[in-house]
C-alpha cells in the first residue's frame, strides 16, 4: 500500500451525539491500546461528528482540495488567502468564483493542478446544483465511489470529506499521514492499519478522531 506523506486537514470541531457514550464504549471494550487515550484529556466534543449544511459543502470540499500534501499550517494559512483575496468568507459558493481564472487562484499560493480541480468542481457545482444533496442518503461504498469520480478526487480527500462534511461514523482514512504516523507509533503487535481498524467499527471515524487528538496533545509520542 503506498501511504501518502500527508498531515490532517483542518476540520470543523465534531459535537457529541446520542451515540457518544455507546461509541466510547464499544472502542474501549474492543481495543484496549486505544482505551488508555480516552481519558479526561481528551476533548470529547473535538471527536463526533454532525452533518454540515449543505451549502458549506463546497467551501469544505475546496478547503481539503487546497490541503492535500500540505501541513496544516500551510494549508490554513493559503486557504485563507483565497478566501480573503476573493471576498469569500462569508459567501463561498461556485457562483462566486465563476469570474475566476486558473492564473488568479494560482497567483494565491495554490499548486496549478489544485487550481484545476477547483475550476472543475466549480464547473460541477454550477451545472448540478444538488449534487452534494443527492449524495447525503448514499452508503459509505457508493459515497465514496461517487465522490471520486471527481476530477481532483481521490480516495483521501473524499474520505477526509465525508467525514467532515457528512459526518459519517465509520471512515478510516487509511492514507493519511498523521493518523498513520500515530498508530505506529502506539503498542500493537500487529501493524496492519486495516484489521486494527477492524476493531472499531462501527465507529471508525471517531477512534480516527480520538489518535488525532491524542496525537495534537502530545499523548502518543
Amino acid at each position: 500500500m503506498l501511504w501518502l506523506t500527508i498531515e490532517r486537514i483542518k476540520m470543523e470541531p465534531f459535537k457529541q451525539s446520542d451515540e457518544t457514550l455507546t461509541a466510547l464504549k464499544t472502542i474501549k471494550k474492543n481495543d484496549k491500546i486505544l482505551a488508555q487515550y480516552i481519558s479526561n484529556e481528551l476533548d470529547i466534543k473535538e471527536i463526533f461528528p454532525t452533518k454540515k449544511e449543505s451549502n458549506l459543502a463546497f467551501s469544505k470540499l475546496t478547503e481539503i482540495i487546497i490541503g492535500q500534501q500540505l501541513s496544516g499550517s500551510a494549508a490554513d494559512t493559503i486557504y485563507s488567502r483565497f478566501k480573503n483575496t476573493f471576498n469569500l468568507e462569508h459567501n463561498f459558493n461556485a457562483e462566486n468564483l465563476m469570474s475566476l481564472s486558473q492564473l488568479q487562484i494560482r497567483n494565491c499560493g495554490i499548486a496549478n493542478s489544485k487550481a484545476k480541480f477547483i475550476l472543475a468542481l466549480r464547473d460541477k457545482i454550477i451545472l448540478e446544483n444538488d449534487f452534494f444533496d443527492e449524495l447525503e442518503n448514499y452508503s459509505d461504498t457508493l459515497l465514496e465511489l461517487e465522490l471520486t469520480k471527481l476530477k481532483g478526487i481521490g480516495k483521501w480527500t473524499a474520505q477526509i470529506f465525508m467525514m467532515s462534511h457528512y459526518g459519517r461514523l465509520d471512515i478510516f482514512p487509511e492514507t493519511d499521514g498523521t493518523l498513520v504516523k500515530a498508530i505506529n507509533l502506539m503498542n500493537y503487535n500487529d501493524k496492519n492499519l486495516i484489521s486494527i481498524s477492524d476493531k472499531w467499527r462501527p465507529y471508525r471515524s471517531i477512534a480516527s478522531r480520538i489518535i488525532w487528538n491524542s496525537y495534537d496533545l502530545g499523548l502518543i509520542k
